[in-house]
């Protein structure tokens, strides 16, 4: 049966994680009608920045598939209530991924230096006060700074370090 974007449910929502709304549908519909040229590219490591709920780590694992044994899924939240909440979600649809309660500089950058195949990021882009980004509330979701940059200028020059010689980022 072939995957179709909605198929993914989060086991459990908790008040402080963003639930899947508009944005993360049309990110995760964007990335199937592009299925065959991600897979053309055999990538072995995929990592989300931002899992929230888990639907778009859950939704890619299962669109492009972990029979390849050397296939490595990563996602990152600086939000542990939504790193519970993703693992709950992976679970649930039977895939695996590693979750990260941590932002994207976070050890992980040396670990994964040059190796990450694709990245996906759906970045907070809201206009808020500074204090609001990156907090482990349900704010770092979409706050995006008062210049709505903050969030998008650490993730860039990261990308840069993690990121494949074939690799690439997918910018939602």
């Amino acid at each position: 049966m072939p995957f179709r974007s909605g198929q993914i449910r989060p086991v459990r929502g908790h008040h402080e994680v963003y639930e899947p709304c508009d944005d993360f549908f049309a990110q995760v519909n964007a990335l199937l009608a592009d299925r065959t040229n991600l897979l053309e590219h055999q990538p072995m490591f995929y990592m989300e920045v931002g899992c929230g709920s888990g639907y778009v780590i859950t939704s890619l694992v299962i669109m492009l598939g972990q029979e390849n044994a050397g296939i490595h899924y990563f996602t990152t939240d600086t939000n542990p209530h939504a790193a519970r909440v993703t693992r709950e979600t992976l679970e649930a649809h039977e895939v695996h991924a590693e979750v990260i309660s941590d932002n994207i500089a976070s050890a992980m950058e040396k670990s994964l230096e040059g190796q990450v195949d694709l990245m996906v990021v759906n970045p907070p882009y809201v206009p808020m006060p500074e204090d609001e980004v990156g907090c482990d509330r349900i704010a770092s979701a979409w706050a995006g700074s008062e210049n709505r940059r903050t969030v998008i200028d650490k993730i860039l020059p990261v990308a840069d370090k993690l990121l494949s010689e074939p690799g690439f980022i997918w910018l939602h």
